[in-house]
């Protein structure tokens, strides 16, 4: 079942593009639909014949309630709703009967809005209900018991309930952070399997953690601003074997917590923003840590064995008033990668610190450094360096290598003033040496070197020969001779006599293998048996006269007689010229003609069909090739020196493809970092007088500008305005006209594209919003998923884009389906026909556009939705009328008029030289 939707192109004509059913929905598999707006109700009905779908996003998308449709997807499992205007859950939730997760953070949800039949479902294991204005737990919340997953922060909870902690005991991560909890229950103990809990925003004051000793599967522990002290923090962690992230910022310690130094497992620690004035010296615990942040503090100096943390990446020391050195003991960190030291009282940097060979970043801004050692400063590794805020602060020299003295003849000096008095003297000495040879060269003298130089090479050949045949004598002894000869370093009489008499042989096989006379290459040659009877007359072997074939259809087709000598621009021709020789037989010239404006498979054919014909006949002369407005003589020869050209020629054999129309588009050009074309209706109300358009035409292109548009913008959109031209001349055959117009001054024809009758200029102007999205399709067995890479609003980058993958780009009126080189052929037509169904289900504006686009063949409007994909292209900024001159210059001399006599033209040109 299909139907042709219709759109009107740029020269008044429709093209159609079927649309197919939903039949390529019901693989959908998942399918990412975030920042949509549905905000006045345009969520698509149709949406519920997505029958397989396991999740679906609706993130950010303005609901205000569950669409019905949704509640008819009964295989859904995951479902997320944040950053909605979520009112209530209605109690039709309970028609998802295989729903595991619902996320429906961020919205305007109380407790009394969220249906209870939610938590009834069998399977759900995950609820986020966080951000949201709830003063107490959802009605049968704790029926769900097979929670898994439970965010309840940033709401007004002032407690967390002894209900949910006796039936819902299987939880791993419950969040009740940035509540209004003063205190916790000691049956939090009864949550074995907990492995994170966040706790942080709370008020908690003198309450007793000690309940924390029981959770021996808790990982991370979150206790951020909850008005910790040294006396609360007394705790017991001996138990907790696997806890390795713990944030313990902005509290009021004054020490790091002795229960955290007997926790081996520790990876993550973070004490920001406390009243700590030095560290303990029992660090060698913490073999694991990798995080330490310790910004905000009072610290004064760090402990030399913080060199015992050889797993630590990352440290973070910063507003502090540690001084007058770090500790020499950092060098020890292999490991380090960010060091981060700013605003402190350092004075010298410790130049140990060159040997953590990892280190990335370094940041010593505003202290009080005069200089960072040159091993630090110049180290490979390091990227990253922030030195700002340092009054007395200069950058170190560069280090001097010194030469070892073992390889001291290795040292070689490549400084540039070296290399050149070096070249300088080799030029004087090899130009002294040419002006001796020079003025003493006689052409006397010169043949007497190349003689002097034949007998130097013949004595040179001749030791070579010799050489060769002592060899070839060393091989052929025997085994008796071979350890006499290492016996005795020297050689007898008896070698000698017979290594002599091997030379002689060598020498004799030598020039009697130089004596021979080599096959040419031509008569190695196995020429193929081939039927040339279809193309060729069997008459042209004994026939003396000019024939002349023209290439149609990949084909040889005789030219009548009548016409020789007149060549059509875009056609090929073979031309046969048979004359008698001086011994009773014919000589064969074979020439194939190029036409300036024929087409490859002329040429090609030509060129074949050339060989060809010599392979009938049987000529041992070769083809030659001719091209128009520049023929040979013995080509002119053949017809008395003049031929005539005309225009036009036979249909190229290729199959040609029609190009398809673009529709008319008009683009709103936003100039920032880069310049960003969108989508705008093409109606004149939106030419704004402090605004630059583009307007697509396919057959014309103008840059439209208002007349309050500044400099700089106009600069901008006139290169991106020229890499659309450059784009347009390589991708369309017959590349459209480029105009520039100005507001008040536009012609006739830029006011036809548009149709409206609406005013000219628009009085205010509202960008339209930026809703860029970015989707990949992948594809597993029997499904297809949707997933959003990139949400809307977000930085694009074009390097995510794989050549082995699929994408949709989604700019709400342009869709683009980017295809990858290397990409799957399956993956290929579903991607175009998903984006196809997508686009009619979704609400979109009436100028839509869906495009195809593969790999290198980006258009401009494509690559500035992506921050990262600005091409630069070159521009000649020199005088118009000097490129003009300098283009005239390459072109040559004139030819001559089509028709005239050539070869008198060449026989005055000889006569001239000759009298000169």
């Amino acid at each position: 079942k299909t139907e042709e939707h219709s759109t009107k192109g740029a020269d008044g004509s429709h093209f159609s593009f079927p649309t197919v059913d939903m039949s390529v929905l019901r693989f959908i598999r998942g399918v990412d639909l975030s920042d949509t707006d549905f905000e006045n109700g345009g969520f698509p009905r149709s949406i519920d014949q997505l029958q397989n779908m396991r999740w679906l996003r609706l993130n950010r998308t303005g609901l205000d309630v569950l669409p019905s449709a949704v509640n008819r997807l009964s295989k859904l499992e995951h479902l997320y709703l944040e950053g909605c205007k979520l009112l209530c859950i209605p109690p039709s939730v309970k028609l998802l009967n295989n729903l595991q997760a619902i996320r429906a953070c961020s919205n305007d949800l109380a407790q009394g809005d969220i249906c209870g039949d939610l938590f009834r479902l069998e399977d759900l294991h995950t609820v986020d209900l966080s951000h949201n204005t709830m003063t107490a737990l959802p009605t049968d919340l704790t029926l769900a018991d097979g929670l898994i997953i439970l965010a309840l922060g940033h709401n007004q909870l002032p407690e967390v309930p002894l209900e949910l902690l006796k039936f819902c005991t299987d939880i791993e991560y419950l969040d009740v952070g940035y509540n209004r909890i003063s205190s916790l229950l000691p049956q939090v103990r009864r949550l074995g399997h907990l492995r994170t809990l966040i706790l942080s925003g709370n008020n908690l004051g003198t309450s007793s953690l000690r309940f924390l000793s029981s959770l021996t599967e808790l990982e991370r522990l979150e206790l951020r601003a909850t008005g910790r002290t040294d006396l609360t923090m007394q705790l017991d962690f001996d138990d907790l074997e696997h806890l390795a992230d713990v944030d313990l910022a902005q509290n009021e310690l004054t020490r790091v917590p002795m229960c955290l130094l007997r926790v081996p497992s520790l990876r993550r620690l973070n004490l920001a923003d406390n009243q700590i004035k030095s560290l303990s010296s029992a660090l060698e615990l913490w073999g694991k840590l990798e995080s330490l942040i310790l910004s905000r503090n009072q610290l004064t100096s760090l402990p030399t064995t913080i060199g015992l943390l050889t797993s630590l990446r990352r440290l973070f020391v910063n507003s502090n008033q540690i001084g007058p050195a770090l500790p020499a003991q950092l060098g020890r960190l292999a490991s380090l990668e960010t060091l981060q030291a700013g605003h402190n009282l350092l004075q010298q940097i410790p130049v140990q610190l060159s040997q953590c060979t990892r280190l990335r970043q370094l940041r010593v801004e505003c202290n009080r450094l005069s200089t960072i050692p040159a091993p630090v400063y110049y180290a490979p590794s390091l990227k990253d360096l922030k030195t700002v805020g340092n009054a007395k602060f200069r950058m170190p020299a560069r280090p001097v290598v010194t030469a070892d003295p073992e390889s001291e003849h290795y040292n070689i000096d490549f400084a540039a003033a070296v290399r050149q008095q070096r070249s300088k003297s080799e030029n004087r000495t090899v130009s002294a040496s040419r002006l001796s040879s020079s003025s003493l060269g006689t052409p006397r003298a010169g043949r007497q070197s190349s003689v002097r130089r034949r007998h130097d090479g013949d004595d040179a050949s001749k030791k070579v020969l010799e050489g060769l045949a002592q060899l070839a004598a060393t091989q052929g002894q025997t085994p008796g001779r071979r350890e006499s000869r290492s016996a005795n370093t020297t050689m007898d009489l008896n070698d000698s006599d017979h290594a002599a008499s091997d030379a002689g042989e060598m020498s004799q096989l030598l020039e009697g293998s130089s004596a021979r006379t080599q096959k040419h290459w031509a008569d190695s040659l196995v020429k193929p048996e081939l039927d040339y009877s279809d193309l060729f007359e069997e008459e042209l072997k004994e026939s003396v006269d000019v024939t002349v074939w023209r290439m149609e259809n990949f084909l040889p087709v005789k030219v009548n007689p009548v016409e020789h000598g007149k060549f059509y621009e875009a056609d090929c021709y073979i031309v046969l010229d048979a004359h008698p020789d001086g011994d009773n037989g014919t000589a064969f010239s074979i020439f194939y003609w190029i036409g300036r404006e024929s087409h490859l498979d002329k040429k090609a054919s030509a060129a074949i069909h050339a060989v060809n014909l010599r392979n009938f006949l049987g000529a041992h002369c070769s083809s030659q090739r001719e091209e128009q407005e520049d023929e040979s003589e013995e080509f002119m020869h053949v017809f008395n020196d003049t031929v005539s050209y005309i225009q036009g020629g036979t249909e190229s054999g290729f199959f040609e493809v029609d190009e398809e129309l673009r529709p008319v588009r008009l683009y709103y050009l936003k100039c920032g970092k880069v310049v960003r074309a969108q989508a705008v209706p093409t109606m004149k109300a939106w030419l704004a007088s402090d605004q630059v358009f583009l307007l697509d035409g396919y057959s014309a292109v103008y840059l439209w500008i208002g007349c309050r548009v500044g400099s700089v913008t106009v600069q901008k959109t006139r290169l991106f305005l020229e890499k659309s031209m450059r784009f347009y001349n390589t991708h369309q055959k017959k590349p459209p006209t480029c105009e520039e117009v100005r507001q008040g001054a536009e012609p006739a024809g830029f006011w036809s594209f548009f149709t409206d009758t609406s005013a000219r200029y628009g009085a205010d102007f509202v960008a339209p919003p930026h809703r860029t999205k970015l989707h990949q399709l992948k594809m597993g067995s029997g499904f297809l998923e949707v997933p959003q890479i990139v949400q809307a609003g977000k930085h694009m980058d074009h390097r995510l884009l794989k050549t082995t993958e699929v994408y949709i780009i989604d700019d709400f009126a342009d869709i683009f389906v980017w295809i990858g080189r290397e990409s799957s052929r399956l993956v290929r037509a579903a991607a175009s026909r998903v984006a196809l169904e997508l686009k009619e289900i979704l609400p979109r504006p009436e100028h839509v556009l869906l495009s195809r686009v593969t790999e290198g063949n980006e258009p401009v409007v494509l690559r500035s939705l992506f921050d990262t994909w600005d091409d630069v292209i070159s521009v000649d900024h020199r005088n118009p009328d000097i490129v003009a001159v300098h283009n005239k210059t390459k072109q040559g001399p004139l030819r001559p008029v089509f028709g005239c006599d050539r070869g008198a033209v060449a026989r005055q040109a000889t006569a001239a030289a000759a009298a000169a």
